[in-house]
């Protein structure tokens, strides 16, 4: 989800439909917006939105200018805040590892 604001309509639902997360499913946001207080608390993917509208900007000015710039891509590494709301699949978590060695 890109808003917490919709994660908490998924938790306040879940928990009406007695269907806990992550138990029965993961809710992820990608949201900078951390006001809601969430049980269990929610995994948030932290996106660098400063540094992609800074690229993003520097791009359309070249095009705009007809400046050549290099081809570069926007790359960046993100880190999950917390793993509170996210689990295997519950039809995973049963299956046993057989060694036959």
């Amino acid at each position: 989800f890109f808003s917490t604001d919709l994660a908490k309509k998924i938790y306040e639902a879940s928990f009406r439909k007695n269907r806990r997360i992550p138990k029965y499913f993961s809710v992820v946001s990608l949201s900078e917006n951390h006001d809601f207080c969430f049980f269990p608390e929610l995994s948030v993917v932290d996106l660098p939105y400063k540094e992609l509208a800074r690229f993003v900007t520097k791009r359309i000015v070249a095009d705009i200018e007809n400046k050549r710039i290099p081809d570069i891509q926007f790359a960046t590494q993100s880190e999950v805040t917390a793993l509170g709301s996210v689990d295997v699949p519950i039809s995973q978590k049963n299956k046993k590892i057989i060694d036959e060695s």
